[in-house]
């Protein structure tokens, strides 16, 4: 036995849920369908929505150069010519 749902969403994510329906071959019923089963699968196996401090730290290589003022940090991040 099945049940439909209706739901409504903004003209925008109804364009990018469209998008890729079409890019994985599916209708946008099954691709709602694929996402909320499996949304509900994790949500069942503790997956859920979680804090960012559950978030193990990855180590990502050494520190090129270390910064001695908040004032270095800023103009390293906003200055980067690249």
């Amino acid at each position: 036995m099945s049940k439909q749902l209706t739901i409504e969403v903004s003209d925008e994510l109804h364009e990018k849920l469209q998008g890729l329906a079409k890019s994985q071959n599916r209708t946008l019923d099954e691709l709602i369908l694929f996402i909320v089963e499996k949304f509900a699968a994790n949500f069942s196996q503790g997956k859920g929505p979680h804090s960012i401090r559950d978030i193990k730290p990855v180590h990502v290589g050494e520190i090129l150069k270390p910064w001695n003022s908040r004032a270095e940090l800023l103009e390293d991040f906003f200055d980067r010519e690249d």
